[in-house]
Parts: C-alpha cells; sequence; structure tokens
C-alpha cells in the first residue's frame, strides 16, 4: 500500500528536477519570471493528468517549491557565494509561490476529470447497440 503522498512527492521532486535543467539550459534573454509562469503552467497541467484529489497536487506543489528552491540556491551557493544565494533566496520564495496554487488547482481539476471519466465508462458499458 503507497505511504500518504507519496506519488504527489515524487511527481514534486521530478518537476523540480526539470524545471531546474530547463533554468539552466535557457538563454540568459529569457526572463526568470517568464520561466516561473511556464514551470507553473507545466506543474498545473501535469497534477491535472497524474493527480486526483487538490491535496495531494497541494503535496506535489509544495514539493516542487521546495525542492526548486533548494536547488537553485545550491546552484547560486556554488556559483556566486553562499552570500549571494541568500540575499536572492526571498526573491525566489516569492516568485515560486504559484507552485502550490497551481498543484492545488491542477489536482482539483484532475479529481474532477477522473470522476468524468469513471461516469462515462460506466455509461458506455453499459448501453449496447443493436445489430441491424
Amino acid at each position: 500500500m503507497p505511504k500518504f503522498g507519496e506519488k504527489s512527492v515524487l511527481i514534486g521532486i521530478l518537476m523540480a528536477a526539470i524545471f531546474l535543467v530547463v533554468d539552466a539550459v535557457a538563454p540568459v534573454d529569457v526572463g526568470y519570471e517568464i520561466l516561473i509562469l511556464g514551470f507553473a503552467l507545466c506543474l498545473l497541467l501535469v497534477c491535472s493528468a497524474l493527480i486526483d484529489g487538490p491535496r495531494d497536487g497541494l503535496i506535489c506543489g509544495l514539493t516542487t517549491f521546495v525542492a526548486q528552491n533548494a536547488g537553485t540556491f545550491a546552484k547560486y551557493a556554488i556559483a556566486t557565494g553562499v552570500e549571494t544565494a541568500a540575499a536572492l533566496l526571498l526573491y525566489w520564495l516569492l516568485l515560486t509561490l504559484i507552485y502550490p496554487v497551481a498543484g492545488t488547482i491542477g489536482g482539483y481539476l484532475g479529481g474532477k476529470l477522473a470522476t468524468l471519466s469513471r461516469r462515462r465508462g460506466t455509461v458506455e458499458r453499459g448501453t449496447k447497440t443493436k445489430a441491424a
């Protein structure tokens, strides 16, 4: 039996790792704010496809929030020093606060989509067409 939120945490860590790689290879002229909005949209879509409830979506969003900020802090601490990374930390935290919101909305939508697809499945199985 899976533990509480295990799937959501794994998805959140995977999404944060993907976001960190994309952030590292993104062109310099692409603003960090635009990347964050794109990442939030991706998180919303992934949560709506893979997660079936707002609570699990919130867990996924919070995990992505923590993991990406930890990775970004480590990247800047190695490249420019801990002082610079610490000075930018509040900025990153404020920008990525959208992740838990996107995860919650995605989880809610995923729950609604799962409910709709189950209903459609039972209706389709219950109806039969007669051959003429």
